[in-house]
């Protein structure tokens, strides 16, 4: 299977690893086989899902990139003053629970 694959859509990205992440997410419900990254779903649905991942993935990137620029800037010349309670020293946890 894997060697008679034409190539139907090719798109440049820069964050392939978390566009491939967010597109596998989003494709779940088309995974045409279990524990296989083997898709039944229109090209049309892929590609704009695959455009609309690096989209938002740029954008949040730059607005992370933005902040913590910010985020230096304010904190060399104010003595490290924080618009936010969490500082740049606070780990946080992000926990998604597994739905049976």
């Amino acid at each position: 299977m894997a060697n008679d694959i034409d190539v139907l859509f090719q798109y440049e990205i820069e964050n392939i690893d978390q566009v491939e992440s967010c597109v596998k997410a989003l494709m779940k419900k088309s995974q045409y086989r279990k524990y296989k990254e083997v898709y039944r779903v229109d090209l049309d649905i892929l590609r704009k899902t695959i455009v609309d991942c690096e989209k938002k993935i740029t954008e949040i990137n730059n607005e992370i990139e933005k902040r913590n620029k910010k985020n230096k800037k304010n904190k060399l010349q104010t003595g490290g003053k924080q618009e936010s309670l969490i500082t740049d020293d606070d780990i946080i946890y992000m926990f998604i629970p597994k739905i049976n």
